[in-house]
């Protein structure tokens, strides 16, 4: 599924690999935006999937 992309954790550094985790942010504003695809999502939801506190 595309939105499992959003999950992958960062592994050991290597050229390629850097290289592929910076395409990362560009495939996902590929999806389109944000808010679109996050509408009627709760933001605590929201915070919680980013793993972010709050």
């Amino acid at each position: 599924m595309t939105f499992d992309r959003m999950k992958t954790p960062a592994q050991s550094a290597t050229l390629g690999k850097v290289k592929a985790r910076l395409a990362h942010p560009q495939a996902l504003d590929a999806i389109g935006p944000t808010e679109a695809w996050l509408a009627g999502v709760p933001p605590g939801k929201v915070v919680r999937f980013a793993g972010a506190t709050g």
